[in-house]
């Protein structure tokens, strides 16, 4: 492969990455899955609470969240079942299953209206990315240079990317 799109938090690799946008998640439930439940207020209390899991996400059902002293800590949460897609999470999470972790994106409209609150907002792990990774070389070859330079494009002006403006560089 020339070029790969990865979204997630990116660990040291042998790759060269380039921001294209950011990313976040987001758990959310419905209100009434809230007031049947309550709200958590620490990650330890997702332990309790039945939970969406979308299989896309390496971790599954360890959820990286942030502790009191703001460190990274996994919380392996009851699966209630799992699915492949944050569409299919986000509208059991509707239907009030349970606790979901999904992208922003695929819920944003969901938080605007009310239909799904988020929770624990201080408490998800920031740094999320979607980067175009390509092995290092030397010289970029042209045609991954236009296409990472096509991509940034893009995201930056379709309003996905607020913070990276420049281009690929050697």
């Amino acid at each position: 492969y020339d070029v790969a799109i990865r979204i997630s938090r990116l660990t040291d690799s042998t790759l060269i990455a380039k921001k294209l946008a950011d990313f976040r998640l987001v758990l959310c439930a419905s209100p009434d899955f809230v007031e049947q439940h309550g709200r958590p207020q620490k990650p330890r209390d997702l332990l309790q609470l039945p939970a969406i899991v979308d299989t896309n996400w390496k971790g599954r059902n360890n959820w990286i969240l942030v502790d009191d002293d703001g460190k990274e800590v996994t919380v392996t949460v009851n699966s209630l079942f799992e699915v492949n897609s944050p569409e299919v999470a986000k509208r059991a999470a509707l239907a009030g299953l349970g606790v979901t972790m999904a992208p922003y994106f695929s819920v944003e409209r969901e938080l605007k209206i009310g239909a799904l609150v988020s929770l624990l907002e201080n408490r998800i792990p920031a740094g999320g990315g979607v980067y175009a990774v390509y092995p290092h070389r030397r010289h970029v070859p042209a045609k991954v240079r236009v296409f990472v330079d096509f991509m940034a494009r893009w995201f930056r002006e379709n309003g996905i990317d607020q913070d990276n403006a420049g281009e690929l560089a050697d």
